[in-house]
C-alpha cells in the first residue's frame, strides 16, 4: 500500500475513541506495509496502548508532542520534506490552514485529525 499524496481529513470531536482507533489502525497497517508513521500529537491526546493493542509496535513510530502550534506546523513541514516517513497524522492542528498549505505546496502524505 502506498500512502504517498494522501491527505485525509477527519474532522469532529463526536467519537475520539473510535478516531483514535481508525488513525491507529492506519498507522499500524503503515508499518506492516513496511513503512515509517509518524503521528504528531498537538492535543496529546494519542494513546500508545491503542497503537500497541492494534499491533503497533512502538519503536517504529515516531511521535512528536509540539508545545505550540507554529512546533507543530515546523515539524510537520520537516518531516513531509524529508521523504522519511510514509505516513504522517497530525492530531489538534489547525485543520483549514494546513490543509490549504499543504494543498498549495503539493507536498501531501498527511492524515489531518481535527
Amino acid at each position: 500500500m502506498n500512502y504517498k499524496e494522501m491527505i485525509a481529513l477527519i474532522p469532529g470531536i463526536e467519537n475520539k475513541k473510535l478516531k483514535l482507533s481508525a488513525v491507529c489502525g492506519a498507522l499500524v497497517t503503515c508499518q506492516e506495509a513496511g513503512g515509517v508513521p509518524a503521528y504528531v500529537d498537538v492535543e496529546s491526546g494519542f494513546d500508545m496502548q491503542v497503537f500497541v493493542a492494534l499491533g503497533g509496535d512502538e519503536t517504529r513510530l515516531l511521535v512528536s508532542t509540539p508545545e505550540t502550534a507554529k512546533q507543530a506546523t515546523e515539524i510537520v513541514e520537516t518531516l513531509l520534506h524529508s521523504g522519511v516517513v510514509n505516513l504522517l497524522v497530525v492530531a489538534g492542528l489547525h485543520v483549514a490552514a494546513w490543509d490549504e498549505k499543504a494543498a498549495r505546496s503539493g507536498t501531501s502524505l498527511c492524515c489531518i485529525v481535527h
